[in-house]
């Protein structure tokens, strides 16, 4: 039976640390680390493939044992003893273990990727072995998790996080085991919508000077976790009375007056209505039903914050977006016939609403429950812009710096890696520029506290979304993608793979992620593997001026320079001014020519400079360029902190 580190499962001292469960994969050819908690002073010994390690625990219980490095073979059991306890994990393998990690395009699973139900039907695969960390916000970091490793099938993949595990993840892991012939783990620990900050430690963070401030609040929320969140309350009240004029109304009260509120049907998701708005319904509940001992309404989540009233009394509130919404209710609080639930929410950015899907909204009473979806009331009753938009909390919030290191990457550490993958930037588009230092800092974070040296680190270069530029742009993605390129050059053992050509203007999600997780399968069998395969699309070497003309060389040609579309586009030039108009592109064998009449002495180049860009060049094996720019002039968000 396997056992984690905090399992209320277990008797006596002797615990396997988290990622330490039935079915796992453990890294081959290194060294690999087992450890866990025991006893002070005892004698912990491990034994596997034959081998005999044994180590003892420090005076907190702690204890590491290193075997040698493991070679592949059947799935075998995992022994650990100490003093008269030992626990054995079973059907573990030896193979390549990748920590997946990142924001939603990470997070985003199997039944959502174009023909998802077919992927998901065909995910029969013995030796792909799944870990899904659990979303966990953290003040300060945490050895412990409620983690298990699943034996991928298509059950398994189905079960997982937003849609299933992670496709990205899935996809990756398939290629290696197709073409390597080995076992291999995934561990999927991503959070749709954070920041990379989040996911770096407080010691990680601290050099760049840049969220010091932030970190001191959580240290603060660490110390005082039940005054800080009374301290926030109690702001926001105050906050509300303020500003809201349903709060000044009463919009809770049971006999307010709705007739002109508007009729909603709910679950709904609205674009853009940042503010303030309140939902009420109305329920008829019978005598039996109003006497239930414990009710429990659940609202799914409520996009971002919300307190719920029912019947006039508060049941509950919460914080974010990210939080399900199930609130116990008081004895007493529900009576036969008409009850009135009340929610006030606000919508800090994006969409909002009550979105969750139908079957998730119910008031559960005892031996059954009321449905809650359908006609609600909805009042829209102040918008950010002639009110001021409320600091947010710190309590659970996921945009926090370390926090998610601390629930999400630490109850891993030191687990032995083959290498990661990262797909996240969109929640850090505004500060491009800072993300060329915080993204390094990750890699060097993640890798100092794994302790498997400089392991890969394959990036995701953003996919294109939004309306199409028609101007030459700045700032925003086009600044956070040179950052990504940046790290990938100048961190050792790090890549990027482009997405320009899988992108879907109309969704931040784009459905293809199959070619995403294989693009990332072909570096790592390129860079880290050796394998003889095309690994990267076209990446910018050098240029020179000639004339009014620059030609730029490229690196990873895989064949030679290909054009798609009717045209090279997605090209921009600029002069001294600094000033970048379109220009006209061509290839000249392994070089692009790049050109434009309205730029006579032309200085810098740049390709696919934009939120959604123009682009068409690509090697011959099929892989599209990353955007890049010859300037190394001031991007605009350097500086934005």
């Amino acid at each position: 039976m396997a056992m984690a580190l905090g399992s209320a499962m277990l008797q006596g001292e002797l615990r396997l640390a988290s990622p330490f469960t039935d079915h796992m994969v453990l890294q081959r050819e290194r060294p690999v680390r087992i450890f866990g908690q025991a006893a002070p002073g005892a004698e912990v010994v491990v034994e596997f493939q034959g081998q005999r390690a044994s180590a003892k625990t420090d005076s907190k219980g702690d204890w590491l044992v290193t075997l040698k490095p493991l070679s592949l073979g059947p799935a075998a059991k995992l022994q650990v003893r100490s003093g008269g306890e030992s626990v054995t994990l079973d059907d573990v393998l030896v193979g390549d273990v990748w920590l997946c990690s990142g924001q939603s395009n990470m997070e985003m699973g199997l039944n959502m990727v174009r023909d998802g139900a077919k992927e998901v039907a065909n995910a029969d695969h013995p030796q792909i072995r799944l870990l899904k960390v659990p979303k966990v916000t953290l003040p300060s970091p945490t050895r412990e998790a409620e983690l298990q490793w699943t034996v991928c099938t298509p059950k398994s993949v189905a079960e997982a996080g937003w849609g299933g595990f992670s496709a990205v993840a899935y996809f990756f892991g398939r290629k290696l085991h197709q073409d390597l012939k080995v076992p291999i783990g995934l561990i999927d620990s991503s959070w749709g919508g954070t920041v990379a900050e989040a996911w770096v430690t407080r010691e990680g963070l601290e050099p760049l000077e840049d969220f010091n401030a932030a970190l001191k609040r959580v240290a603060g929320y660490a110390a005082d976790p039940a005054g800080t969140e009374k301290r926030f309350w109690e702001s926001y009240d105050a906050w509300y009375t303020a500003h809201d004029p349903g709060t000044k109304g009463g919009f809770q009260a049971p006999d307010l007056d709705e007739s002109d509120w508007e009729k909603v049907q709910v679950p709904e998701w609205f674009q853009e209505l940042n503010g303030i708005y309140w939902y009420r319904k109305t329920i008829e509940l019978t005598e039996e039903q109003a006497r239930s001992a414990k009710p429990v309404l659940s609202l799914g989540n409520c996009d971002d914050q919300d307190t719920t009233w029912v019947n006039g009394q508060v049941v509950g509130r919460m914080d974010g977006w990210w939080s399900w919404r199930v609130y116990n209710l008081e004895p007493g609080i529900l009576k036969p016939g008409k009850n009135v639930i009340a929610v006030r929410m606000i919508d800090r950015m994006w969409g909002g609403g009550l979105s969750s899907p139908a079957e998730t909204m119910k008031l559960y009473l005892d031996g059954g429950a009321v449905d809650l979806p359908g006609e609600w009331r909805r009042k829209i009753t102040a918008k950010y812009g002639p009110i001021p938009n409320p600091e947010p909390s710190i309590i659970g919030d996921p945009l926090q710096p370390s926090v998610l290191n601390n629930g999400m990457i630490r109850p891993l550490v030191p687990f032995t890696l083959r290498g990661a993958i990262w797909y996240q930037g969109e929640s850090n588009g505004g500060r491009g520029a800072q993300y060329g230092r915080l993204l390094p800092a990750l890699i060097g974070d993640w890798r100092r506290n794994f302790q498997s040296g400089d392991f890969p680190f394959y990036i995701v270069s953003l996919a294109p979304y939004g309306p199409a530029a028609k101007d030459p742009e700045e700032g925003g993605w086009a600044d956070l993608r040179e950052s990504q390129r940046t790290t990938a050059l100048k961190v050792k053992n790090a890549g990027l793979i482009s997405t320009l050509d899988i992108g879907d203007a109309g969704d931040i999600h784009p459905a293809n992620k199959q070619d995403v997780g294989l693009r990332l399968a072909l570096m790592a069998l390129g860079q880290e593997y050796k394998r003889p395969v095309a690994s990267s699309g076209p990446t910018y070497k050098s240029m020179r001026i000639e004339g009014g003309e620059v030609r730029l060389r490229f690196d990873h040609l895989f064949g030679g320079l290909e054009q798609r579309g009717p045209r090279l586009s997605g090209f921009t030039i600029a002069g001294e001014d600094r000033k970048f108009v379109w220009a006209e592109a061509a290839l000249a064998g392994d070089e692009v020519v790049v050109w434009s009449p309205k730029v006579p002495s032309p200085k810098a180049v740049r390709y696919a400079w934009a939120q959604n860009p123009p682009s068409s060049l690509f090697n011959r094996a099929g892989l599209p360029a990353t955007p890049f720019r010859t300037d190394d002039w001031p991007l605009p968000s350097e500086g934005v902190k």
